[in-house]
């Protein structure tokens, strides 16, 4: 895996054979100062992911999931009628991870 890799800020390039001796007393400082380009590479990312999503937010974007409505009622049916949860969740044209939220409900932790 060698290469070139060009940043907005910096260029990285992967030698595969060099080798940086971390226990020596140059190695310690050339790994740290390694890792600290990824850090910082890293903090940036995440500054301009969190300036984007603020940005949307402002413009009035909906961020995540859509909310789905859950026919409570005819899940409970359906329950009682002997559906597994997954078969609940096919019918009902949910996603599969609803699945689970299907069960959390309060409507099915009861005892007869």
């Amino acid at each position: 895996m060698s290469g070139t890799y060009c940043t907005n800020s910096f260029v990285i390039t992967i030698v595969p054979d060099a080798i940086v001796d971390t226990g020596s007393p140059l190695g310690e400082p050339m790994f740290t100062m390694i890792s600290a380009m990824a850090q910082l590479e890293r903090d940036i990312i995440r500054e301009r992911v969190k300036a984007g999503l603020k940005n949307a937010r402002k413009k009035g974007k909906t961020l995540g999931r859509p909310k789905v409505k859950i026919n409570v009622i005819r899940a409970r049916e359906m329950k009682d009628r002997g559906y597994s949860l997954r078969q609940i969740a096919n019918e009902m044209n949910l996603p599969t991870f609803y699945a689970l939220s299907i069960a959390k409900l309060e409507v099915f932790q009861y005892k007869e």
